[in-house]
């Protein structure tokens, strides 16, 4: 189960292997990039990016449920 440790702006933490990282999402160019790792290889890094950048509606979504952000009542919302 994830651990949920989230306050704005929209972020990603990723843990395994033995390493640790975390994307933050920039909405001018509607993607994630890496804020910081440690213990993941270059490689590793990048395939991780692709995975939550494909993955990014599903990943904003389930972050303005979670948070509760209604798309039409908060300029908050990621998207």
């Amino acid at each position: 189960m994830p651990e949920v440790r989230e306050h704005d702006p929209l972020h990603i933490h990723v843990e395994g292997k033995g390493g640790i990282a975390k994307y933050d999402y920039d909405d001018l160019s509607n993607r994630f990039f890496k804020n910081y790792t440690k213990g993941i290889t270059t490689a590793d890094q990048k395939r991780i990016e692709e995975i939550i950048n494909e993955n990014a509606d599903i990943i904003i979504a389930a972050w303005n449920r979670y948070f509760g952000v209604d798309d039409q009542d908060s300029e908050d919302y990621f998207f």
